[in-house]
């Protein structure tokens, strides 16, 4: 509200909702970004609290240094493009 920008994650709650209700093409156009987000995130849940082999083999993968940094560079990617008027002429069609 501040600067009149959308945040990266605006919509990510009612994405989530319509995401959980079946209503896939309403939650990508609320916030795209949750598609990516959401594997990586259950990763992360999954390698942290199971003990399974297959935990401990994703683990080093999904926690590796490069791959939060990719995930921060995505999230800042994603905060540029949603504020573009190429998004918003998507967004609002």
């Amino acid at each position: 509200m501040l600067t009149g920008y959308d945040c990266p994650s605006c919509g990510g709650q009612r994405a989530l909702h319509a995401l959980l209700n079946g209503r896939f093409y309403d939650a990508f156009m609320l916030n795209p970004f949750l598609f990516l987000v959401a594997p990586y995130l259950l990763a992360i849940l999954y390698s942290t609290f199971s003990i399974s082999r297959v935990a401990a083999a994703i683990k080093p993968f999904v926690s590796h240094q490069t791959m939060v940094y990719a995930y921060i560079a995505l999230y800042l990617l994603w905060w540029i493009v949603r504020n573009t008027e190429y998004w918003q002429t998507i967004a609002n069609a």
